[in-house]
Order: C-alpha cells, then sequence, then structure tokens
C-alpha cells in the first residue's frame, strides 16, 4: 500500500470507525448512568453529563469533517464543559454542587463562543490562515484547561481526605475509580494536545497519524470507563459520604482539648474492648454513634490526640490484630484471606497494602519471619 493510500485509509476509514465506536460505547454508558435506579441521583446525572461531554469532544471532529462551513468551529466553544462536569462530579461526592465561585466557569462558554466566531471572521477575511487559527485555538483550549485543573484537584484532595476521615475502608467508596477518572482525562487531553503540536511541527507524523493515535487514547479511556461500570457497579452508588468531618483549624483551647483527649480515650477503649475495628465497612459516624459523640469531634479527637485519620487508625487495629491471628497455633488452618476477614479487611488487597504499610513487610513474609522464630 503507497504512502497515500494508507493515510487514505487512516484518515477516512480507520479513525472515523474507531470514532464512532467508542462515542455509541460512550452514550450507552452514559444512559445507564443517568438511570442508574439509586435513591441519590445527583452525581450519576453529572458523570452521565461528563460522559457525553467526551463523546463530544471524541466523536466531533469526525462530524465536522462532514460539515461544509467556515462556522463548524463554533464546536470547539463547548469543549469546555468536559472538565466542567468532572469537576461538579467530584465536588458531588461529597458536598453540594453549583456553588456561586464554580457557577462563573459557565462564562467561559459564552466567551468561547465569541473567540472562535471572531477568528472565524478574521480567517474568512484573509486576516488569519488555516494553521494559525489551529494552533490559536489549541492554546486557548489549554489555557481553560490549566484554569479548570488546580480546582478540579482541589475538589480530588478534599474527597480524599473527607473519605480518610470518615471510613475505615476505601473499596467501596471509589476513592481509586475517582484517582483513575480524574488523571485518566488529564492524561488524553494532555496527550492529545502533545500530539496536534507534534504533528503540525514535524514531519515523521502527518495528521492522519496523529489523529489515529488521539482516537485510540480516547477510545481505550471511554473502553475503560464502560468496562470498569460494568465490572464494579458500586462506582455508581457514590453518594454522600457516611460523614464528611469539617476539621476546625483554628486554634484549641486548653478545655478542648481536655475534652478531645477524653473522646480519644472512648475511642480507643472500644476499640480494645469491642474490637469494633473488626466489623467491614466501619465509619467514624458508627464509632460516634456508640460512644453518644457527634462524628466531627470524634474525627478531631482522633487526628488532634492519636496523631492519625481514621482510616489510619482502625487498619493500624486490624493490622495489630491479624499478627495476633498470624501467631495463633490454633488458628494456623486459616488462610491470609481468612485472617484478613477475621480481621476486619473486606479484601485481600486491602490487607496487604495496610499491612505492608504499617509493617514494612507483606503478610506472608510476616508469617514466615514468626514461623522461623518460633
Amino acid at each position: 500500500m503507497d504512502p497515500t493510500s494508507l493515510h487514505q485509509f487512516l484518515s477516512q476509514d480507520i479513525a472515523p470507525t474507531l470514532s464512532y465506536l467508542g462515542a455509541i460505547q460512550g452514550v450507552i454508558l452514559a444512559v445507564i448512568v443517568w438511570n442508574y435506579p439509586q435513591q441519590h441521583k445527583i452525581s450519576n446525572r453529572i458523570l452521565s453529563l461528563f460522559l457525553l461531554s467526551l463523546v463530544y469532544l471524541y466523536v466531533g471532529p469526525r462530524v465536522l469533517d462532514l460539515i461544509d462551513s467556515p462556522f463548524q468551529r463554533l464546536y470547539y466553544a463547548f469543549r469546555t464543559l468536559a472538565p466542567l462536569f468532572l469537576l461538579f462530579y467530584i465536588q458531588s461526592l461529597h458536598q453540594k454542587v453549583l456553588q456561586k465561585k464554580y457557577l462563573l466557569f459557565l462564562l467561559l462558554i459564552p466567551l468561547d463562543t465569541l473567540i472562535a466566531y471572531f477568528t472565524i471572521k478574521h480567517r474568512l477575511n484573509g486576516q488569519v490562515d488555516s494553521w494559525d487559527l489551529n494552533i490559536l485555538s489549541q492554546i486557548w483550549f489549554i489555557l481553560i484547561f490549566a484554569l479548570y485543573l488546580p480546582f478540579i484537584y482541589n475538589q480530588f484532595r478534599q474527597y480524599r481526605f473527607k473519605v480518610l476521615q470518615s471510613v475505615s475502608s476505601t473499596q467501596k467508596i471509589g476513592l481509586k475509580w475517582v484517582n483513575q477518572l480524574f488523571f485518566g482525562f488529564l492524561f488524553i487531553m494532555s496527550f492529545d494536545f502533545i500530539l496536534s503540536v507534534v504533528a503540525g511541527r514535524y514531519s515523521f507524523l502527518d495528521g492522519a497519524a496523529a489523529s489515529l493515535i488521539s482516537i485510540l487514547a480516547f477510545t481505550v479511556f471511554i473502553y475503560f470507563i464502560t468496562i470498569k461500570g460494568k465490572l464494579s457497579p458500586q462506582i455508581y452508588q457514590l453518594r454522600n459520604l457516611p460523614d464528611s468531618p469539617q476539621l476546625d483549624k483554628s486554634p484549641i483551647s486548653e478545655e478542648e482539648t481536655k475534652q478531645l483527649k477524653l473522646v480519644a480515650k472512648k475511642v480507643h477503649h472500644l476499640m480494645e474492648t469491642e474490637k469494633i475495628f473488626r466489623e467491614e465497612g466501619l465509619s467514624v459516624k458508627e464509632i460516634a454513634d456508640k460512644i453518644e459523640e457527634k462524628p466531627y469531634v470524634v474525627s478531631q479527637a482522633i487526628n488532634t490526640c492519636l496523631g492519625k485519620n481514621f482510616f489510619e487508625l482502625v487498619n493500624g487495629y486490624r493490622v495489630r490484630e491479624a499478627k495476633k491471628l498470624m501467631m495463633d497455633d490454633s488458628l494456623s488452618h486459616l488462610s491470609m484471606v481468612g485472617i484478613a476477614f477475621e480481621a476486619g479487611f473486606s479484601s485481600k488487597t486491602a490487607f496487604n497494602t495496610a499491612f505492608k504499610r504499617h509493617s514494612g513487610m507483606t503478610p506472608s513474609q510476616f508469617k514466615k519471619e514468626t514461623t522461623l522464630v518460633s
């Protein structure tokens, strides 16, 4: 196949086909997420809109190729919807959405539309060529994306902070999923920009090849989200955390310190006597209910007096319990998974990760060392 035929095959056959297949997957998943039968639907609705905005980014250039109009570039004015919906989605997982300061981002859409319109007029008047218009469009989008990025990352950090303050297991909360969604989106957008710059400046990568590589990256990301949803449907159940404590960062008085120490002692006593840490999916709210304190007070007591967040505290007790179980000869029949469940862990992966973090070795290594010593 000669270079001209290959170029035509990639740009006119393979690239559009991959685009449409990926877009169909994205639309189907968006519909499923939108109608997922859960009580709190706001997060799913925003996630669905994020998926549709990805499809819009993904298949839009292919559709534009079919439109013979200089104003087709107005399509790019709505590219900012994807980072906006991602911002709102992460925010919805731990607090109310549509805060006034974030609604200002909506003004970028009409602003983007005006910029696209005037650049098109300048092009029609011969004041700017097609290549310059492409570069300006890419730079403008990167600037907007860079503007969104710290806000999205800040929401992710807040969500992660509240998760670790509220629950003892992140498996059913979906912290890993949100992490993959954020960094996956960051990667494909950055990758797409780099490809477009390289294709424009260097001859070894033409536009058709760059477009195909970009489409493959988008396809992988869309299919990842689709497959992840099918394998782990609990990610569509990510709603208000069991508790989202807001820690007071103002100076603590001596009297408040005494009260927090009393609360910390109650928590320690509860862990030692009732071994409540063995309950799977334990949350700070359950601890607070048992000792008749407010969740944010319990969380603050753990942070201030015990020097840990709730996640670290509970998993520290679980690791210590697992060590006792492994050293008990009467329980030698238990497998590592059995020990993990007995100690309160929800999965072998969570057990291995926590054990390595708290002990500096894997459960198998610890078991082997204790066996040699005995």
